[in-house]
């Protein structure tokens, strides 16, 4: 128990620093510092250059032999980790209208494993948490844009968003970096390593500001998002968890924890972003990644401590 509640006070004091800085892209927004267009931008900004630039850096220090041998593993781990829970949604939210029920589906299953679940790995294992991160966000896109967008889309998947995101798109050129046989030119990778250092502030950033744009009023008094944060924080990740206890194939200790980090993360922030292109419940979406956030500075401790004190 003592060792338990160690993690759990560890981990829970990195969540603590994350909510932090969350607090000041919160207090920018309703200050009018910033506005939905600013944070729009601000994203961009960390998709497309500051967290290609950190997986940049990731995969060109983590050459050693050996390393690259497990990431198949993992992305294995990651697909079962999403796939399951979505069949297992199937059969929840029958009744619910049309414009909700997917909503609700996609926001159980998939985390907000790239925002939120990638700088808590950062802060608790350096690189090579971010390396096993990476590989989670990279699975997490190819599934967002194929059954998740059919999911809620009513069957149909986006083939551009599927190929060309910045999860793919960095992995792919992160990837060969784990095989180079040469060192990249200082010059180079100074500035590379400048911009991945922002990753983690500016992501808790947006996620502040999102959370300061969210009707938490509405969410906090519709019990269907209760139960969506009972799956996404607590159910889900413990049958990953389970997983792991049985059959603890091919991962190393840093990734069995990276996989039940990134799997109990809050509900993914494309929630309300793709339910409003696809004509559903954005306002419901949103609700939910308010919540599921807020929830998970007390979940996503716990889920850590367990893995640190369990699966090692």
């Amino acid at each position: 128990m003592s060792i338990f509640l160690g993690n759990a006070a560890t981990v829970g004091m990195q969540v603590l620093s994350l909510f932090v800085m969350m607090a000041f892209g919160f207090v920018m927004y309703k200050a009018k510092l910033i506005d939905s267009k600013g944070t729009d931008q601000m994203t961009d900004v960390l998709l497309w250059t500051v967290t290609p630039c950190l997986l940049i850096e990731t995969f060109y220090g983590c050459r050693e032999a050996g390393v690259s041998s497990s990431l198949l593993i993992f992305a294995a781990w990651a697909a079962a980790a999403m796939l399951l829970p979505l069949v297992i949604m199937l059969f929840f939210f029958r009744k619910q209208p049309e414009t909700d029920k997917p909503v609700l589906r996609f926001s159980a299953v998939l985390s907000n494993c790239g925002f939120m679940g990638l700088p808590l790995a950062q802060a608790m294992f350096g690189a090579q948490g971010v390396m096993y991160a990476s590989i989670f966000v990279a699975v997490f896109m190819l599934i967002q844009w194929t059954v998740g967008y059919a999911l809620m889309s009513g069957g149909k998947m986006s083939v551009k968003k599927i190929l060309f995101n910045p999860g793919i798109i960095g992995f792919a050129v992160s990837l060969p970096l784990l095989f180079l046989p040469f060192s990249i030119p200082e010059a180079v990778l100074s500035p590379i390593k400048t911009l991945a250092s922002m990753n983690t502030p500016l992501a808790m950033v947006v996620i502040g500001a999102r959370l300061a744009s969210a009707n938490l009023k509405t969410a906090l008094l519709d019990k269907r998002v209760y139960i969506v944060s009972a799956l996404r924080l607590i159910i889900f990740p413990a049958m990953c968890f389970a997983a792991l206890m049985l059959f603890p194939i091919g991962l190393d200790d840093t990734a069995k924890i990276v996989l039940i980090v990134e799997a109990a993360a809050p509900a993914a922030a494309t929630s309300a972003l793709i339910s409003a292109q696809t004509g559903k419940n954005s306002e419901l979406g949103g609700g939910i990644v308010a919540v599921t956030t807020l929830v998970s500075a007390l979940t996503l401790p716990v889920a850590a401590a367990l893995a640190k004190t369990f699966l090692i």
